[in-house]
């Protein structure tokens, strides 16, 4: 008799475990569902037609075909660094602000080994586009921030298309509207090919791009 109840509990127990296990496989499989689903490619130049001015950075080489890879742009290198490094979520405006935090300095370190592009690229394109985004001004990283969650939520809810999004400023000219906290004028982009000096330590202010 008492043999009988252990093995009904020891059941019950395994039954348990099985299910957590079955459910916490299944929300691992849907966190990088949207990024699965969608061409990283397609949602970067959605992003691109939102965000003209912004550099495509997409001169370098390809190690596999030799040629220019074209279609390896800044916004889609962010994107793969966004969703498949880190795994956030690419409709979650917080942890864009997260991600953008790490190419600033004042969050998580970005590893250059396993940056996008290390092992397909000549060249490892983090140090210019950590470079590039870090020239971004609070209202230059909203507007990027507002194209990304446009282009996955038009890309993933098959929306109307809607009006075209705002225009971001070139990084090297001052914001159309006043910021809240004065901040310094960018320096000009480096050309391509030319050698980007490291980027500079995390600032004080840094850190209040994750006000909401």
């Amino acid at each position: 008799m008492g043999i009988q109840r252990f093995r009904r509990a020891f059941e019950r127990s395994l039954f348990a475990v099985l299910g957590l296990l079955l459910l916490l496989g299944i929300h691992i499989q849907l966190q990088p569902a949207t990024a699965q689903r969608l061409n990283v490619n397609s949602v970067a130049e959605q992003v691109y037609q939102q965000l003209p001015d912004l550099p495509r950075e997409n001169q370098y080489i390809s190690l596999e075909t030799r040629q220019v890879a074209a279609n390896n742009t800044l916004v889609s290198r962010l994107i793969r660094y966004h969703t498949h490094v880190r795994g956030r979520s690419a409709l979650s405006r917080l942890d864009w602000k997260f991600t953008l935090a790490d190419y600033i300095g004042v969050n998580e370190r970005i590893v250059p080994e396993v940056y996008p592009g290390a092992d397909t690229l000549r060249t490892n394109p983090v140090q210019r586009d950590t470079a590039i985004l870090r020239q971004l001004n609070r209202q230059q990283r909203e507007q990027l921030v507002a194209a990304l969650i446009t282009a996955f939520g038009g890309a993933t809810e098959q929306s109307s298309p809607s009006s075209p999004g705002p225009t971001l400023p070139s990084p090297t000219a001052a914001p159309p509207t006043p910021a809240l906290t004065p901040r310094p004028a960018a320096s000009p982009l480096p050309a391509p090919g030319a050698t980007v000096p490291l980027p500079r330590d995390a600032r004080p202010g840094d850190a209040q791009l994750l006000l909401p």
